[in-house]
């Protein structure tokens, strides 16, 4: 089974309204502030244990990352039951990592133009949630790359099932 990980980010540009065209990480500063090959690591460390049934060795296992989105929600929620892409032997998983906004907290995102507002999280028998509490955390860094490795292991240590296989370590 192949592993994938994609990290993206779930808030506005800051500079939407703008007509600059500036590099990503300017833009999107939640995701220069954590080290990517940190969290590459961890996570081809958690699934290099895991063992498959050989009826899905050939599919492909996503984890989406998506960090911020709407406002006001102070947890970690995982989506294990995805989407599953039978043609292309594909599943993905979805893990949304919220953010406080500078209002909460010093090192917070600015509220203007950057979260959706009107998204809600609607409560779906397979969500897992893990709530967060953003004062143990001294800054964006920290407490982004936690909340991926709790999320990641709490994930394989649940299990996914594809095609009546769990996946977990």
């Amino acid at each position: 089974m192949n592993f994938k990980i994609r990290i993206q980010t779930g808030l506005y540009a800051e500079n939407q309204n703008s007509n600059k065209i500036l590099p990503f990480i300017q833009d999107y500063p939640e995701m220069g502030c954590f080290n990517h090959e940190t969290v590459k690591s961890y996570f081809h460390s958690i699934t290099n244990e895991i063992k498959v049934d050989n009826s899905i060795d050939d599919w492909t296992l996503t984890i989406c990352i998506c960090i911020g989105g709407a406002m006001d929600e102070k947890e970690i929620a995982m989506y294990k039951r995805g989407i599953t892409y039978l043609n292309d032997k594909e599943k993905e998983v979805s893990i949304r990592i919220s953010l406080p906004s500078s209002d909460e907290i010093n090192w917070g995102i600015k509220k203007k133009y950057r979260f959706n507002q009107y998204a809600k999280r609607t409560i779906d028998k397979g969500f897992t949630i893990i709530p967060v509490d953003y004062s143990q955390f001294d800054n964006m860094k920290d407490y982004i790359e936690y909340s991926i490795k709790v999320a990641l292991n709490r994930t394989f240590t649940d299990g996914i099932t594809l095609k009546g296989q769990k996946i977990k370590i």
